[in-house]
């Protein structure tokens, strides 16, 4: 039978653009291709759409679209990833089991189970799943061993739910548990809930593991004493995410300990919500936690809310670590008293600027000793400069800003806005885009578009060319250009001070940029395609920034000047 695009079925459909079929057939009116073109003729009518914008926009048609929305919409995306990725051109992990073709293993529900050992189970096993529900429910003491559980396995996922509920004396050890293990996690939920005596230890707890995800829920909550010890917990692992939410609320004396947590990790998350909450008596003990990482992500929220008292030590935290994020809101809120010492607290730590914030922070006894909260004394010759220097017979060092983000492209705006993006859904959008290993990259991503924007700045993290082309037009009015640094030489730019837009990329499965506009800045394009912006209003920036540290003086007292990134982008107002 003939062949014509317009007979392929649904399914051969999403591959069109491989099948030889003709441009004019390909680009239908309907594409987001030509949506997009027309939004940019109603934003700026005199303007062409540059190749520089065009050249990121979706690959997508009219019909994929349709597909996958219904796929996001009814929650299969997850089997569809290959076929998603290649066709849209997102970055994804070939490696996670989401996006691989592997046989399945057995599953188990062990229910009204009790005071059981289990060693080496679900070793090197494919996509187990165990289920352990009511488990050591009531009993005076219960007492269970998961040893080398799910040891070398892959996309293993187990789930305990009102496990040791209302005992007498409750305890677990999780030891190397899901250790050099890839993808899958475990999810503790009303854990150890309502009982008199909890103590769980997770010794090398996926240690050495990839794209391991775990969450605490309602974790030994309205107990008497609980004392839970974390020990070499997702050591040299991979994109390792873990999530406490209500963790150890409502009980009387709650004492956990992080030993060496996630300590040598690539890009771990950690998120502390709800944590401690409306205990008599909270002490955490965070002890050489991430030491030695890179770029991982921890964010305390609402931690120790209304506790009695709190007593918080950070030991070592994130020492030597590259590139952290570290962000404590509502943190040690307590009622009586609140004591957090931080000693060595990011000592050493790698990357400029590394991000620490402290956000509505209480502590009636807060002390920092050995750390570093300001950006360190090595900063690349030529990352910062003085407006001066931009001038004809002037030669600035050139700093390395190649593009080294993986190639990707934005989604069109239908597809972009029904994935759940925010810190609340973030769980929910790495489970359909199988992007745990992207998990911290993109935790960072969304804490700073959901970052309160400083005084006279305008922000946005548009998921869409059309947003982002819809937010440029709103600050600068219908006329405007956009470029970006092409080469990575050096040479005289012109230009001028200028209403201006700057966009940054983040790391995310798909294009995200964040955007923002802030007063009295000055752009330069030298002959080269190198774009400079100048910053002549610092007054708000951080004394530790590393702009200062490079050119001094202080905030407020000099302007600041640095090179756009290859491939980010800077929107200036057109004359007339």
């Amino acid at each position: 039978m003939a062949f014509t695009c317009r007979r392929l079925l649904l399914g051969l459909l999403l591959l069109l653009p491989r099948l030889g079929c003709s441009a004019a057939e390909a680009e239908s009116p309907f594409s987001p291709r030509a949506s997009l073109l027309r939004q940019w003729k109603r934003l700026f009518a005199s303007e062409q759409m540059p190749s520089i914008l065009l050249d990121k926009a979706s690959p997508l048609n009219a019909t994929q679209v349709a597909a996958f929305s219904r796929y996001i919409a009814d929650g299969t995306l997850p089997s569809h990833l290959r076929v998603f990725c290649s066709a849209a051109n997102l970055f994804c992990d070939d490696k996670n089991p989401a996006n691989v073709t592997s046989d399945v293993s057995g599953d188990a529900e062990f229910e009204s189970y009790s005071n059981k050992d289990f060693r080496r189970y679900q070793k090197g096993a494919v996509f187990g799943g165990d289920n352990f529900k009511n488990y050591s429910v009531g009993e005076n003491v219960a007492r269970d061993t998961f040893l080398r559980y799910g040891q070398d396995g892959t996309s293993g996922f187990e789930q305990f739910t009102n496990y040791a509920l209302t005992t007498n004396v409750g305890g677990s050890g999780f030891t190397s548990y899901d250790d050099n293990s890839n993808g899958g996690g475990g999810v503790f939920h009303s854990y150890g809930m309502q009982s008199n005596v909890q103590g769980h230890d997770f010794a090398a707890y996926g240690a050495d593991s990839s794209a391991v995800s775990d969450s605490f829920t309602s974790y030994s909550e309205e107990s008497n004493v609980v004392r839970n010890e974390f020990k070499g917990y997702g050591k040299d692992g991979n994109g390792m995410s873990s999530t406490f939410t209500s963790y150890s609320n409502n009980s009387n004396v709650g004492t956990s300990t992080f030993k060496g947590y996630s300590a040598g990790g690539n890009g771990g998350t950690g998120m502390f919500q709800s944590y401690g909450e409306s205990e008599n008596i909270a002490r955490s003990d965070f002890l050489s936690y991430g030491d030695d990482g890179n770029g991982d992500f921890n964010q305390f929220s609402s931690y120790g809310e209304q506790a009695s008292q709190s007593d918080n030590s950070f030991r070592s935290y994130a020492k030597g670590n590259n590139a952290p994020f570290e962000d404590f809101s509502n943190y040690g809120n307590s009622t009586t008293s609140s004591k957090n010492e931080f000693v060595e607290y990011n000592k050493d730590a790698g990357g400029v600027d590394p991000f620490l914030r402290f956000t509505t922070y209480v502590g009636n006894q807060t002390s920092f000793k050995h750390s570093q909260a300001s950006a360190p004394a090595n900063v690349e010759p030529g990352k910062f400069f003085r407006r001066a220097n931009l001038a004809e017979g002037k030669r600035i060092p050139m700093p390395d800003i190649r593009d080294k983000m993986p190639p990707r492209s934005f989604l069109p705006r239908a597809l972009a806005e029904r994935l759940p993006f925010g810190s609340a859904r973030l769980p929910e959008l790495v489970r359909l885009l199988g992007a745990a290993d992207l998990q911290g990259p993109m935790a960072k991503t969304v804490a700073e578009c959901e970052r309160p924007a400083v005084k006279d700045e305008t922000k946005r993290c548009p998921t869409s060319l059309e947003a982002m082309a819809e937010f440029a037009a709103s600050v600068l009015g219908k006329s405007a250009a956009v470029s970006t640094t092409a080469s990575t030489a050096g040479s005289p730019p012109w230009g001028g001070e200028t209403a201006a837009v700057s966009c940054h990329q983040s790391l995310f499965p798909y294009l995200v940029y964040y955007c923002h506009a802030v007063p009295r800045v000055a752009v330069y394009d030298a002959v080269n395609h190198g774009v400079a912006i100048c910053h002549l209003d610092t007054t708000q920036w951080s004394a530790g920034h590393a702009a200062f540290v490079a050119l001094g003086p202080a905030p407020g007292k000099i302007e600041v000047c640095h090179w756009i990134f290859e491939n980010d982008l800077i929107w200036v107002a057109r004359d007339g």
